[in-house]
């Protein structure tokens, strides 16, 4: 699901995570795409963590793998660390319905972004002393041009308002917290949606840690006390403040996760692993609403008509990026890939 792709590369293992040898994450893939449209902003972003398991591995499919890392997308891994982290840190709960308290008094751990003393003049000041000595240079390596984009982006950090304020977002307006919620699911959303707005073509949120959606144990009561409320809160507001500027229109927001759940309730009140349906929302970007594509069983067990995988979903968010279809990229070894796997998903407009 992550890197759009059902086969395993060549020499791909899990005792090496992440490594050179795994595909490429949609992420990394699409910084590469749009590498020719890139400004001060990066392509594409991830945050507020990186996606880990049980024991704080880091799950494969989430880096640059054999494209590279020249093309890795922005991790911003900002979320304030806590030895549970299940759900909506601070809200935090235990899959056995113990009380437990959150590991840290914030949301994010968040890097200073102020200036030091002499503020934006004297950043100012070293810009143009730097862009007059470049102007003197014949040629630029790949390396400095590397150098040059990295630097763009972290300035833009510092002096763009509005780049800024969309990492700001714990310290925003009480009533826009509260609209969002007070916790990682919510304020992350609310950062995601102001990097698209700041210029970021791809924004994927991981929205959780250590397993929060692995309902093993107590399925019903998770998901009704701890995981839906949160979700449900940010993503309606979500939809609602991006639909009343406009963004919406422009933009297509996908809410999905790795696999279902399985049809039988297991002795702990739990549902396990299930990968043959799995169940994904579409909104904004042209969708039409009140669509549904594609069925199973009647008991939830298994696709019966118009089944799609991960490869037509990663199609739909490349076509919906404007990427072309013949597009390829190269591994480190120079040999071509294409971009497209699948054809997208067609059906979600009409």
């Amino acid at each position: 699901m992550l890197t759009g792709r059902l086969e395993f590369p060549p020499a791909f293992s899990l005792n090496e995570v992440p490594s050179p040898n795994e595909w490429p994450s949609i992420p990394a893939v699409v910084t590469y795409a749009l590498r020719d449209r890139q400004k001060q902003m990066p392509s594409a972003a991830v945050l507020p963590q990186p996606s880990v398991n049980e024991v704080n591995k880091v799950r494969p499919g989430q880096y640059a793998g054999r494209l590279g890392k020249k093309w890795e997308a922005w991790h911003i891994d900002v979320a304030a660390k806590c030895p549970l982290g299940n759900g909506a840190c601070p809200d935090c709960f235990r899959f056995d319905g113990t009380p437990f308290q959150h590991g840290a008094d914030r949301v994010f751990d968040m890097p200073s972004l102020t200036l030091p003393e002499g503020g934006h003049p004297r950043l100012n000041g070293r810009l143009s002393l730097l862009d007059d000595i470049q102007r003197q240079q014949l040629a630029l390596s790949e390396s400095v041009r590397e150098l040059d984009a990295t630097r763009q982006q972290a300035v833009s950090v510092l002096t763009d308002p509005k780049v800024y304020n969309a990492f700001n977002v714990e310290n925003e307006d009480s009533k826009i917290v509260q609209r969002y919620g007070a916790n990682k699911f919510g304020l992350s959303l609310l950062m995601a949606k102001r990097l698209i707005d700041s210029g970021v073509n791809l924004v994927q949120v991981n929205l959780g840690k250590n397993s929060s959606w692995d309902t093993h144990h107590r399925n019903f009561a998770s998901l009704k006390d701890h995981l839906l409320p949160p979700l449900d809160l940010c993503l309606s507001t979500l939809l609602d403040d991006m639909a009343s500027t406009g963004l919406l229109d422009e933009t297509l927001v996908i809410v999905g996760g790795e696999f279902g759940r399985t049809p039988k309730i297991n002795k702990h009140a739990g549902r396990d692993h299930w990968g043959p349906v799995n169940t994904i929302l579409f909104a904004g970007g042209g969708v039409r609403g009140g669509n549904v594509i594609g069925a199973s069983d009647r008991i939830g067990a298994e696709p019966i008509s118009d089944i799609q995988t991960p490869e037509n979903l990663a199609a739909t968010i490349y076509d919906a990026l404007g990427i072309p279809h013949n597009a390829a990229w190269y591994d480190f070894e120079g040999r071509p890939q294409n971009i497209y796997h699948a054809k997208p998903i067609n059906r979600l407009y009409s």
